[in-house]
C-alpha cells in the first residue's frame, strides 16, 4: 500500500505536466472563414462569417470598403477562447446607395492574425425619379411637342437617356423615338419631337436599360381641319355651302357644322367624311342661313384615335333682300 501510493504522488505532477504541455501543442492562431452579406439595403448590410479560436483568447472584425484594400473596419468583438467555430455578425450603416463593397471577417489571438476571403456585396441603388411633363397634353395633328423633365436618384447628372412612344390603342411594345439625350449636371433634360401624328404615350427611359422607365405620359391629337364657306355675306335665308379637309384621313368620320349659342355650340347639320387620298378627307354641306352668327365644323373619330378636332370659326352675316 505505500509504495502504491508513493507512486501515484510521482504520477500526478507528471500528468498535470503532460495537460499543459497537450493545451500548449493545440493551441494556434484562429481560423477565419467569411460568410455573407444580407439585409442589404442602400445605406446598411448585415455581415457573417465563421472563427474558430483554437483554444486562444480571440477577437474578431470585418474589413469593408470600396476595393481589396478595404480602409474601414468593425469594432473588435471577443470570440471566445474555444475550440469550435463561432458564428461571426457585423452590421454595417452610412454606405452609399448603389455601390459595390468589398469584405472579410479577420481572426486574432496570441498566435496570430487570420484574415478570411475576399467577398463583395452591392448596395440597393436609389431609384431614379423622372419628374415628367410634356409641353401639351392635347395638340393639333403634325405639332410638336417637348417632353421633359428633372431626373433625380442614383447617378442621374450626365445619365444617357431615350424617350418612348407607342400609339392609340397602347398595346403595342414601346419604341425608342428619336435620338438619346444626355442629363445635365442638374439632371434635367428635353426631347423635341417635330410631329405628333396621332395620341401618343410617352415614356423617358435610361439608354443602359439599367433602371425602370418612367411612368407614361399621354398627348391626345385632334385632327387638323380646314374650312371654306362659299359666302359669308349671303343673302338672308339663303344657302352657305361648307367645305374644307380633315388630316390624318379618316374616310366615314362623322361632322357636324355648329353655331355657337350663349356659351355653346349647337349642331345645325352634319355628315360623313370622305375619301383618304395622300392622307386626306374632304367634306361638304350647305346649309339655310337666316341669321348671322359664328359656325364651326366639328369632327369626331369614332374609335377613339384622335381627340375631337374643330376648324376655325366662322361669320356668317346674312344681307337683306
Amino acid at each position: 500500500m505505500t509504495r502504491s501510493r508513493r507512486i501515484g504522488l510521482v504520477l500526478t505532477p507528471l500528468a498535470v505536466l503532460a495537460g499543459v504541455v497537450a493545451t500548449a501543442a493545440t493551441a494556434a492562431a484562429p481560423t477565419a472563414i467569411t460568410g455573407a452579406a444580407t439585409k442589404l439595403t442602400k445605406v446598411s448590410a448585415s455581415l457573417s462569417g465563421t472563427v474558430n479560436p483554437k483554444g486562444e483568447d480571440t477577437s474578431y472584425s470585418f474589413q469593408y470598403g470600396p476595393d481589396a484594400n478595404y480602409g474601414s473596419q468593425t469594432p473588435p468583438v471577443d470570440a471566445g477562447a474555444g475550440t469550435t467555430h463561432t458564428h461571426a455578425t457585423a452590421d454595417l450603416a452610412g454606405l452609399q446607395p448603389g455601390t459595390t463593397y468589398h469584405f472579410r471577417v479577420v481572426a486574432t489571438n496570441a498566435s496570430g492574425t487570420t484574415p478570411g476571403q475576399d467577398k463583395t456585396f452591392t448596395t440597393r441603388s436609389e431609384p431614379l425619379v423622372y419628374h415628367l411633363r410634356v409641353s401639351a397634353t392635347s395638340v393639333i395633328y403634325g405639332s410638336a411637342v417637348v417632353v421633359s423633365g428633372q431626373l433625380g436618384g442614383q447617378n442621374s447628372a450626365g445619365r444617357q437617356l431615350v424617350l418612348q412612344s407607342r400609339t392609340f390603342p397602347f398595346k403595342a411594345a414601346w419604341a425608342n423615338t428619336g435620338d438619346p439625350v444626355t442629363a445635365s449636371p442638374t439632371g434635367s433634360y428635353a426631347f423635341r419631337v417635330a410631329s405628333v401624328a396621332a395620341s401618343t404615350e410617352y415614356r423617358v427611359a435610361p439608354a443602359d436599360s439599367t433602371a425602370g422607365p418612367s411612368r407614361g405620359v399621354t398627348v391626345s391629337v385632334a385632327p387638323l381641319v380646314t374650312t371654306r364657306v362659299s359666302t359669308a355675306h349671303p343673302l338672308r335665308g339663303k344657302s352657305v355651302r361648307f367645305s374644307g379637309t380633315m388630316r390624318p384621313a379618316s374616310s366615314g368620320a362623322r361632322f357636324a357644322i355648329q353655331k355657337r349659342s350663349g356659351t355653346g355650340w349647337v349642331t345645325v347639320a352634319g355628315g360623313v367624311v370622305h375619301g383618304a387620298s395622300g392622307g386626306v378627307s374632304t367634306y361638304a354641306k350647305t346649309i339655310r342661313v337666316s341669321r348671322g352668327g359664328q359656325y364651326r365644323v366639328f369632327v369626331r373619330i369614332a374609335n377613339g384615335s384622335l381627340s375631337p378636332g374643330f376648324g376655325r370659326t366662322k361669320h356668317i352675316r346674312p344681307r337683306g333682300h
